[in-house]
């Protein structure tokens, strides 16, 4: 059973550690500086608004108005872009041995997307995060030869969005090998 510690962003399969997809790109130098402090709970706390308004569950007087700015892009994003999600924030484990939870899955008009909300740039990583999520998906879908689009969605404090989409279908391999290299170097190169 996959569980997922909150606190100190850490998976377990079973009880034994499974490292995610951001604790792999980190641990080998490949995430892109992830900001201040300040700007790591903006994140956070954004991420967990749009996640109360996706479930229906939103307090809005829960959340700073500087927030709630941040959640008006994802909802012009979800109207605008006519997305329909199917699994929100969801902790998925890969048969390639690591975890992560993409931000959202659905469908943007016909085609299914991945994607992750982001509310600073998104940075060179970020296509191989999202092929990490991609193959997750493919896995609980049981979809192994699907092709679904891969999208960052980078929301500003004015209530607007920006679309960052990942084409390059060389970053599944890519982020596969970082995950093979990740444990060969936790192996101490067994």
């Amino acid at each position: 059973m996959l569980t997922f510690n909150k606190n100190d962003h850490k998976y377990f399969w079973n009880g034994q550690p499974v490292p995610g997809v951001n604790e792999i790109l980190t641990e080998l130098n490949m995430q892109d500086n992830w900001g201040s402090e300040t700007d790591m709970l903006r994140g956070t706390w954004v991420h967990q608004a749009c996640q109360y308004y996706d479930d229906g569950t939103l307090d809005q007087w829960e959340f700073d108005p500087v927030i709630l700015e941040y959640l008006e892009g994802w909802k012009k994003f979800i109207a605008e872009q006519k997305f329909v999600g199917v699994m929100n924030e969801k902790a998925l484990r890969s048969a390639y041995g690591y975890a992560g939870r993409t931000d959202r899955f659905g469908k943007i008009g016909e085609d299914y997307t991945v994607i992750d909300i982001k509310t600073g740039d998104p940075g060179w990583a970020t296509g191989l995060k999202l092929a990490g999520y991609e193959q997750l998906v493919k896995e609980e879908t049981r979809q192994p030869n699907r092709i679904y689009k891969r999208l960052a969605v980078q929301l500003y404090d004015d209530g607007s969005y920006k679309l960052h989409w990942y084409y390059n279908r060389k970053e599944k391999e890519l982020f596969l090998n970082c995950v093979s290299l990740y444990h060969y170097k936790k192996n101490g190169g067994k």
